[in-house]
């Protein structure tokens, strides 16, 4: 990244964001080789973006050296056809620095920081410490908070945090929660300097009546076009299709919470003809029955004929 081009490649990010899986293999090594397959069927299907080893990601099951070459490979990969956003989140801020430092040099066009969760800054300004922290060695590269309590445990005022937020490199939050007040009110306040990018699948048509235009999720690994449909109806102003469009999320999200979240999310995926492995523990790997049963749900709730 060039210097003075602190948040420029991202000041037109609008739309899909794609929470990516890190694909394994059977014995739950990286699959490295498959990265490839899996941006160009994102890309192909319209996302804008992608943010690598989140919480889908299983970032917290990788290792640092994994993690770094999962970044490389995504990276080089995607050719900067898109944005990619990498996840630096760890319970050592130490580690995060680190991270931080390799995900410039590898050419990413943003990071992306949940905060530690064992060990959790007490306030708003502590939150601020800990993303300068991490920061330290790489004031050029944009930085979002990834704001999500439910998992973290760190459950501060965004709106707060904007507010004394001294950081020239922020470029916005990942807000991933339900508080729909919260959230417009960030945008009415903050929308000309940050990017707010909800994390909701479900609630998309909630964000996007409160001003959002930038959104982050998993389920857009595999129902992309779903969602294109979702927002075009929202803007020209059939909400009756986007409501079915959103009820239609609704439902087969209902399912794959209902199988196991990230697990369900990568099943997804073998369904659809990119496998990209099982996930690792502590999370549980689908049995054969389960599966089946899985996607018999899917097919009666009638997800293969509509998710594209």
């Amino acid at each position: 990244m060039k210097k003075g081009s602190v948040l420029q490649s991202l000041s037109t990010l609008k739309g899909l964001v794609t929470a990516t899986h890190t694909p394994m293999h059977t014995d739950g090594s990286l699959n490295i080789g498959l990265i490839g397959k899996q941006v160009d069927y994102l890309i192909g299907s319209g996302v804008n973006g992608l943010f690598i080893i989140g919480t889908t990601g299983e970032f917290p099951s990788l290792t640092l050296q994994e993690r770094m070459q999962a970044t490389e490979e995504y990276i080089k990969v995607t050719d900067h056809r898109i944005p990619v956003i990498v996840h630096i989140g760890h319970n050592c801020l130490r580690e995060s620095r680190i991270l931080a430092r390799h995900a410039l040099e590898s050419g990413a066009d943003a990071v992306g920081f949940a905060p530690p969760s064992y060990f959790k800054p007490a306030n708003e300004g502590a939150l601020l410490s800990c993303c300068k922290e991490i920061m330290a060695d790489t004031p050029e590269l944009p930085f979002f908070y990834y704001h999500i309590p439910e998992i973290t445990g760190v459950h501060l005022s965004i709106k707060s945090f904007l507010t004394i937020a001294d950081m020239p490199n922020l470029a916005g939050i990942k807000y991933t929660l339900e508080t729909m007040g919260e959230f417009l009110d960030c945008i009415d306040l903050f929308k000309d300097r940050y990017t707010m990018m909800f994390g909701r699948d479900e609630m998309m048509l909630s964000a996007l009546a409160a001003g959002g235009d930038t959104f982050v999720g998993s389920t857009y690994n595999y129902a992309a076009p779903l969602y294109h449909r979702l927002i075009d109806a929202f803007k020209r102003g059939d909400l009756a299709a986007a409501r079915m469009e959103q009820a239609r999320a609704t439902r087969f999200i209902d399912v794959q919470v209902k199988y196991g979240g990230v697990r369900a999310s990568k099943m997804f995926m073998k369904f659809l003809g990119i496998d990209c492995g099982p996930v690792r523990l502590p999370l549980s790997p689908f049995t054969l029955d389960k599966e089946k049963q899985f996607k018999q749900e899917l097919t009666a709730l009638g997800f293969f004929d509509w998710y594209c």
